[in-house]
């Protein structure tokens, strides 16, 4: 009951703010567009809650190794806080949460080539072999991590991704790394672009893969 609600809420709010929001470039330095920002926000939300479905549904009778690599769709930073106490409580299971925050970064290589794609197909494809090859070595890591012990079901705690609260700060989130991105390459060039990317992957990698896509479609930077 509690997801429906959540996901009519979702809906709601999609059908109600989109077409509301101005459909026009605000602030200097090339700006941003509310609705483009929006619009990328119902794209996050969308993948998040295909991975929550997969993870509750799925991922959590499978163990979890496999639990980890479907719940990274959601957020790879979720496994690790849910796995890594857990090692605590089963020792002899370690290596199995190990692989399974291993693999849960891992699959966010392929959800970075995702997003991209859906912003710029002529951009993603780029990024396909460096993705491909990371998503490769996780999982080798991930198998060698795991090989030696025998893994049981374990529950990957990640929340139900319909939230306003969780949308909004998204958007804004990414609205402000836009702009940041946009500003830096105007101002100092590729080495600002850079500089906010190592610092925004901190936090996310969904905002400077949207944000740079987009920039990159719309001919402000080259490839």
């Amino acid at each position: 009951v509690q997801d429906l609600f959540a996901f009519l809420k979702f809906a709601a709010v999609t059908i109600v703010i989109y077409p509301l929001l101005p459909d026009r470039t605000i602030g200097p330095y090339g700006g941003v567009n509310p609705r483009e920002v929006w619009a990328m926000v119902v794209i996050i939300s969308t993948i998040d809650f295909i991975g929550y479905a997969l993870t509750k549904f799925i991922g959590s009778r499978k163990g979890i190794v496999i639990t980890g690599l479907i719940g990274g769709l959601v957020s790879s930073t979720a496994v690790s806080a849910t796995l890594s106490p857990l090692s605590k409580l089963n020792p002899k299971l370690i290596n199995d949460y190990a692989a399974g925050i291993v693999g849960a970064s891992t699959i966010m290589f392929m959800r970075i080539f995702i997003l991209a794609s859906i912003i710029s197909l002529s951009f993603a494809k780029f990024l396909f072999i460096p993705c491909a090859f990371a998503t490769l070595l996780g999982l080798l890591f991930t198998y060698y991590i795991s090989k030696q012990e025998s893994t049981t079901g374990s529950d990957i705690k990640v929340h139900n991704p319909f939230e306003l609260s969780t949308a909004f700060k998204f958007g804004i989130f990414y609205g402000f790394i836009l702009f940041l991105s946009k500003s830096a390459t105007k101002i100092v060039g590729a080495i600002g672009l850079y500089t906010i990317a190592a610092i925004s992957g901190l936090s996310d990698v969904d905002a400077i893969t949207l944000s740079t896509s987009k920039i990159f479609s719309s001919g402000e930077i080259g490839l």
